[in-house]
């Protein structure tokens, strides 16, 4: 029996036209998908993500507020003391000028911790300065740390480390990083991995701070610490070693307040005019 094509001409018309009309459909879907961002929070490396949800960035700053959280206004060549935000609408924010504020700004990065005591940042313009403090538009996109006790940070240039070992003392090596909770370092001579218990750690680290520029750099203390890896740099032709730190609270806590000073003065200089 013999297809009648002329019959088959209209329902493949039809067909054709679904199937454009669904194609149409989900190219605006996978479009609206692309520019919306994901509602949450978004890993971006380096330890850090961030959000650009509206709803997200809106409870945030509302809580900034509400709660009377301290906030620092920091840019390539300033950084304030703890201010407030004021207010804030769905057009910007308006902030307490500190009394040290330079006036000719045109952004800033504000800094502040979370409800869990997290690095928070985000960036904004100044859009005017006036009696009632400063106006700025409100952030698109809010970053935060991911991690706590474990976040390193690179050290200034000049920092060393000393300590002991079964009763010898090494001295003058160059550390790379610090965080809360431990270190890495770097030695030309290898140190044997069997002897891996540190005691009389001190920290000898360049600070800009006047008081500690007096004292040769900020130091400081830790009562002993463990090694937990080490490897060995060919392009440096050295080994890092990698140490736990078993620090009592007071220790903890004096190595967090600098992580905290050097992590901003970090992000200053990175910023991004």
């Amino acid at each position: 029996m013999k297809k009648n094509k002329s019959a088959q001409l209209p329902l493949l018309g039809v067909v054709n036209k679904k199937l454009s009309s669904a194609t149409t459909q989900v190219n605006s879907m996978v479009k609206s998908i692309k520019s919306t961002p994901f509602a949450g929070w978004n890993t971006i490396g380096a330890g850090y993500e961030s959000t650009q949800s509206t709803r997200l960035i809106g409870k945030i700053i509302d809580r900034i507020k509400n709660n009377r959280l301290p906030i620092f206004l920091i840019n390539k060549s300033y950084q304030s003391g703890y201010t407030l935000i004021i207010d804030c609408h769905d057009h910007g924010l308006l902030i307490d000028p500190p009394p040290d504020w330079p006036g000719k700004t045109n952004r800033i990065r504000i800094l502040f911790r979370d409800q869990t005591n997290l690095t928070t940042f985000f960036d904004v313009k100044v859009t005017s300065v006036h009696e009632q403090g400063i106006t700025t538009s409100m952030p698109k996109e809010i970053f935060r740390l991911q991690r706590r006790n474990d976040y390193r940070v690179d050290v200034p240039i000049g920092s060393h480390v000393s300590f002991k070992i079964n009763g010898t003392i090494h001295t003058g090596l160059t550390i790379k990083n610090i965080s809360a909770g431990g270190m890495l370092f770097y030695t030309k001579a290898p140190i044997d991995p069997e002897q891996n218990l540190l005691s009389d750690i001190a920290l000898a680290i360049p600070s800009l701070e006047p008081e500690a520029q007096k004292e040769g750099g900020k130091l400081c203390n830790i009562r002993q610490g463990k090694i937990v890896r080490n490897f060995y740099d060919r392009r440096l032709a050295v080994t890092g070693v990698g140490v736990s730190f078993s620090s009592d609270p007071q220790e903890e806590d004096e190595l967090a307040k600098y992580i905290r000073l050097r992590e901003r003065e970090l992000l200053s200089k990175g910023f991004l005019s």
